[in-house]
């Protein structure tokens, strides 16, 4: 039997792909964490399929939205995504799963769009990679390369490269382009411009006759792109623009976004701000309408009903959490059993994979440092106490893993109140790394210097430092009295 966390020997820092979950489980999956929000991910492939087939012609967005604060696990869910999509037993889709094949791209990390590299050029380039390595990898497998086959591939090759010389004019401004050229060469330009997305389709439909096999036909690409709003600001408004007017609609494509809303909405924000500098300068237009046309952009492009939100809560189960970093099912049913051998009352004779990550993390905390970290008042500010993301979840659950288990029934008494000091010390520094990431300035200043001072003046030191604190404090009251008088 499992005495503690520390004797599961979890290593927290792999990277985890659900490997259990695929299309048809998924929603029955009660131990996936973001099973729900999957479970619509895939639903929305099987719809947006399901209606192409029924009308190839219909208008539909391609683009679909993974949401998340940083440490929310939106890089898992998007692994655990390609994983299903590259299974062969469930790569089908559309009506009964029977008909469509999806191929699945390899998840592109984003930062690469930071340097002058257009997201265009990279998806082409891509493209041309992927079917190298294809070809590569089946070259003893087809039986149907033929002279069609290398006719397509050769228009495949020769589309590519008119399509990296259109990219290269796309980011030339317009009036620069005019300068640089005749008025014929210029119109020219233009128009290769306006059947750019013609000839992006036409891409797209060679590599899928390229790659599909008389046992397997493809009909559907997956791009999956992780963390949008790494880009720098700079970046984030041209990648957008681009994937709007030219990947967004693309029928064959099927996108997957992974951001944060608050960062990618001030992206945007910031690019209208260097675009209407004199307008704001002048008066003409305000700040609220910059935020109001970037909301309506992003919303235009990326809907709302197309978005999954990926969070935890206190009503997350702890087991959802730790499951996955468990290497089998004994292992699993091990911990399942430490936790029965952790409830007590305050579990409220819940099953074992109900209980909440905070109610965990409060019982371990006490049974390794024997302090209670509930909020003493209703209206304590817990942010610094318990974790709101997965990553931060992990981190706690890493600082529990290192402390040395605490046992008062030990033999050698004192070497266990050693383990107890030790693992009192861990949580202060990790709360104080956490406050960091909070407090001004000059609170960690007083906090640094209070936790160096000998305990016996410790409370003489705060209260000199909140003393400091009184007259701003009383000047606001007194003018709130002086506003409640007037009335």
């Amino acid at each position: 039997m499992n005495k503690n966390l520390k004797s599961f020997n979890i290593n927290f820092g792999k990277q985890v792909v659900h490997e259990d979950i695929n299309i048809d489980n998924v929603r029955t999956n009660q131990h996936y964490l973001h099973r729900l929000s999957m479970y619509k991910t895939l639903e929305w492939v099987n719809r947006y399929i399901n209606r192409l087939s029924e009308n190839e012609n219909e208008a539909m967005n391609n683009i679909y939205s993974i949401v998340g604060d940083r440490g929310t696990g939106k890089s898992s869910f998007l692994s655990t995504l390609e994983m299903i999509f590259k299974d062969k037993k469930y790569l089908r889709f559309g009506e009964a799963r029977k008909g469509k094949l999806v191929y699945a791209m390899p998840r592109i990390d984003p930062t690469v769009f930071d340097s002058k590299i257009n997201v265009l050029e990279f998806f082409v380039a891509y493209l041309n990679t992927e079917l190298q390595k294809n070809r590569q990898e089946n070259r003893h497998n087809r039986n149907d390369i033929d002279n069609k086959y290398f006719s397509k591939l050769e228009k495949f090759n020769r589309k590519t490269s008119e399509i990296i010389e259109i990219v290269k004019n796309l980011q030339i401004e317009n009036n620069k382009l005019a300068e640089d050229n005749t008025s014929v060469e210029f119109l020219d330009a233009l128009q290769k411009k306006s059947e750019f997305k013609t000839k992006i389709t036409d891409l797209l439909e060679l590599f899928l006759s390229l790659i599909s096999t008389s046992n397997e036909a493809y009909s559907y690409i997956s791009l999956i792109i992780d963390d949008l709003d790494l880009i720098q600001n700079n970046g984030v408004y041209r990648f957008l623009n681009n994937m709007f007017s030219f990947l967004k609609d693309q029928k064959q494509l099927i996108i997957f976004l992974a951001y944060r809303e608050e960062q990618l909405n001030n992206a945007v924000i910031d690019h209208l701000i260097q675009q209407n500098k004199y307008l704001l300068n002048n008066g003409i237009v305000n700040i609220d309408e910059l935020q109001k046309q970037a909301i309506n952009y992003i919303e235009k492009g990326l809907p709302r009903s197309q978005r999954v939100y990926l969070f935890i809560n206190h009503r997350t189960a702890i087991y959802d959490v730790i499951s996955p970093f468990l290497e089998d099912v004994a292992q699993k049913q091990a911990f399942e059993d430490y936790l029965i051998v952790r409830d007590d009352s305050k579990y409220e004779k819940k099953q074992a994979i109900e209980v909440t990550v905070n109610e965990f993390l409060k019982k371990e905390m006490m049974v390794q440092t024997r302090l209670a970290i509930d909020p003493i008042d209703a209206f304590e500010d817990t942010k610094f106490t318990f974790p709101k993301t997965l990553r931060s979840v992990i981190e706690f659950l890493e600082l529990l893993q290192e402390m040395v288990p605490y046992d008062p029934s030990a033999s050698d008494l004192r070497q266990s109140i050693w383990n107890l000091r030790d693992n009192v010390k861990s949580y202060k520094y990790y709360l104080t790394s956490r406050l960091k990431d909070y407090l001004p300035v000059l609170d960690i200043q007083v906090i640094s210097e209070w936790s160096s001072r000998d305990y016996k003046t410790k409370n003489s030191y705060i209260c000199k430092e909140l003393f400091k604190q009184l007259p701003v404090v009383e000047k606001n009251d007194n003018a709130t009295r002086i506003r409640a008088q007037d009335q």
